[in-house]
């Protein structure tokens, strides 16, 4: 009988990538293990993704970007509205990413020993 709940197909899983793949159940229980571990870390990947989108959407909308801005252009880039708006995104997203990015680069350091406590 199969496990109930999220890891209703790993039986199968596992089959597939012993059999046809040669990797070994030790290391498939290692790799489980692992992504046990950092589970933690990779909410909190999901919960920076969702803010950098909300982030570029923001962006987006203060430049009043539209599917206007998206279309085709004569590639001269003279009077290109599409291109200045878009420009104007990345900066208005790209100044605060930035930051952030600076903010976030320094405590990692800091935690793995880069830059003194």
């Amino acid at each position: 009988m199969k496990k109930v709940g999220a890891n209703v197909f790993d039986e199968d899983i596992d089959k597939i990538a012993i059999k046809d793949y040669g990797i070994s159940l030790d290391i498939i229980k290692k790799s489980r293990k692992v992504l046990e571990e950092i589970q933690s870390n990779l909410k909190y990947i999901e919960s920076v993704v969702e803010f950098n989108q909300v982030k570029t959407l923001t962006a987006m909308k203060q430049s009043c970007l539209s599917d206007y801005h998206l279309m085709d252009s004569t590639g001269y880039g003279y009077n290109d509205t599409g291109r200045e708006t878009i420009e104007e995104v990345y900066k208005n997203g790209a100044e605060k990413a930035e930051r952030v990015a600076r903010k976030t680069l320094r405590k990692v350091y800091k935690k793995v020993g880069f830059i003194p406590r």
